[in-house]
């Protein structure tokens, strides 16, 4: 079988340098390939927009600088209810997005916490439409929303659900933070 895959791998010259890059045992070797790769890493050019978490992290630091938008462990080995989960934290998102239609910024993700039978959501509003807008009337309506939105959703579900609402200058925060 390993000189099937042998001459397999050494067919094209594409498949010759990933064959060598299998074959090496040493770990130096192996970090200082890893330290070549190129994709999914942001360019800045000429037209430069706002960098989002999903840019600023490669994929392949996903686990370990960067996380998942939506935490659950259905999709484990053995586990049942995937589709539902997965279903369901898109329901939440449209919900969401339509709920606060004026204050909820695109490039700000909502993210979703599964512990045990509770959902965790946490998302961040546009503090400036939010005090503009609405004078005397934003925070209170704010508040209305998020108690609607966890009833609601409670309802829905069929479980309790937080929901972690952050008033945040976006464009201050976004100009002043490092990835």
């Amino acid at each position: 079988m390993s000189s099937l895959s042998q001459r397999f791998l050494s067919s094209s010259h594409g498949c010759k340098k990933l064959a060598r890059l299998f074959s090496t045992t040493s770990p130096n070797q192996a970090t200082r390939n890893f330290r070549n790769i190129r994709s999914s890493k942001f360019r800045f050019g000429a037209s430069d927009r706002d960098l989002s978490y999903e840019d600023a992290n490669p994929a392949y630091e996903i686990g370990v600088k960067k996380a998942w938008n939506s935490w659950n462990t259905t999709n484990l080995k053995g586990e049942k209810g995937s589709s539902q989960v997965i279903f369901e934290d898109i329901f939440i998102r449209k919900f969401l997005e339509g709920t606060f239609p004026l204050f909820y910024e695109t490039k700000t993700p909502i993210i979703i916490r599964r512990r045990q039978n509770l959902i965790d959501i946490s998302m961040m509003l546009s503090e400036s439409t939010v005090f503009n807008s609405f004078r005397e009337k934003g925070i209170p309506r704010v508040h209305f929303l998020v108690t609607y939105s966890e009833e609601l959703l409670s309802r829905f579900l069929k479980c309790p659900v937080k929901l972690d609402i952050q008033c945040v200058d976006l464009k201050k925060v976004l100009n002043e933070t490092k990835f």
